[in-house]
């Protein structure tokens, strides 16, 4: 029997030579390796921040992989799959068919993106409501929706909020940027005003989109909100920088982090754990980007 004199002098001489153990034997053994893998759009997010101080609380090592697209994101996962990693958060789209779950077969995960067994994410639909119904309270009647692909909330998710609280949205002021960028922003509201139909106010499923409405708007002497009101998605932080600040709703990344990063630790402490769909509020924040409407 080792002694606890023994054992003392043992981890001081570890100490002493550096000693790290080695983490493929420990997972031999433990059969965890204490590592949770991450597939995330971008790096950098509240969404990773949040996930991330969950996990190391409670002693994992979190693995984040930046995977825009489907072909990065297979090679992500197939990666960290062979790392043995505990379990999976994914916080980027698919764009096709079931997505990760095909790939990542009996391996814990949670979706912090949308519909699955076990999932966190904003709530979308109800973040379009919220920038519909303010738009409707300013007195707007009808209006424009643009989104993107890889924006938040969608043209569709616009478009049928905005209907929903009686906005008048001609289908010919529904369209999706070439980029969810400020440039593919100002080439899609530059678009709106070319049609000749008539609007005073934007819904943007982003920010960026939006930040891109506002210079294209004023390019073409549209003053924001005077002409034109707009509201983004996000509450990112060039929204409130603008030189008019941007109206739009926050999404509670942060927290989605947070609760996606608890709800698979429970799955990982215990196998039976019953599946849920989890959806947080999101919060609209005002800004001076939009305005009553003003009639002639």
């Amino acid at each position: 029997m080792i002694t606890p004199a023994t054992i003392t002098r043992i981890e001081q001489a570890a100490t002493m030579l550096g000693y790290v153990p080695n983490q493929a034997a420990v997972t031999l053994r433990t059969r965890s390796s204490r590592t949770v893998g991450l597939l995330a759009s971008g790096l950098g997010s509240p969404l990773l921040r949040g996930a991330e101080t969950v996990l190391r609380s409670a002693g994992y090592m979190m693995i984040a992989t930046a995977a825009p697209t489907a072909d990065a994101a297979e090679t992500a996962v197939n990666g960290l799959l062979g790392r043995q990693t505990d379990g999976i958060i994914v916080a980027t789209s698919w764009p096709q068919g079931n997505g990760p779950a095909s790939l990542i077969g009996r391996t814990p995960a949670v979706s912090a993106v949308g519909p699955a067994p076990y999932s966190v994410a904003p709530d979308l639909r109800a973040a379009a409501d919220l920038a519909a119904e303010h738009l409707a309270e300013l007195g707007h009647r009808t209006v424009a929706c643009v989104s993107s692909l890889g924006a938040p909330v969608s043209s569709g998710l616009l478009t049928a909020a905005a209907r929903a609280v009686g906005l008048t949205v001609p289908q010919e002021l529904v369209m999706n940027a070439d980029g969810l960028t400020v440039s593919g922003g100002e080439r899609v509201c530059g678009k709106l005003i070319s049609s000749g139909t008539q609007f005073t106010a934007i819904l943007t499923g982003s920010d960026v989109l939006a930040a891109g409405c506002c210079t294209a708007l004023k390019e073409a002497g549209l003053a924001c909100p005077a002409a034109v009101s707009v509201v983004g998605v996000g509450n990112l932080p060039l929204s409130a920088i603008l030189s008019v600040p941007l109206t739009t709703v926050s999404l509670p990344w942060y927290e989605v982090g947070v609760r996606a990063a608890q709800l698979l630790i429970a799955r990982l402490h215990n196998p039976a754990e019953p599946e849920r769909e989890i959806l947080l509020p999101a919060a609209l924040i005002r800004r001076s980007s939009t305005g009553p409407l003003r009639v002639p």
